[in-house]
């Protein structure tokens, strides 16, 4: 997320001030579907608490760590016994 701003001037042409940015992640899980009240039920606990969300855990991805807060859960794709979730979180770096 972009905290800078843009504006245009007189002849259209863009102005851009610097800001700080804020990384947003989107992860993919697969869960099974009798765990999904239980892990819901604790991500809505953390909507308003600053966590470390490790996206992978292999040595290298280290971009994949983010430092922020839970703000939505959304089931992706429903299998037999099993959910495809995707887990937005919003970055406080």
């Amino acid at each position: 997320m972009f905290f800078g701003k843009k504006k245009r001037d007189d002849w259209g042409n863009w102005d851009v001030e610097e800001g700080d940015v804020s990384k947003r992640q989107s992860l993919k899980v697969i869960i099974k579907k009798a765990d999904w009240q239980k892990i819901y039920r604790r991500l809505m606990s953390l909507t308003s608490i600053p966590c470390a969300y490790i996206g992978v855990a292999e040595i290298g991805y280290e971009p994949m760590v983010q430092y922020g807060y839970f703000t939505d859960a959304t089931i992706e794709v429903s299998y037999p016994t099993e959910y495809l979730l995707s887990i937005e979180i919003e970055g406080l770096t």
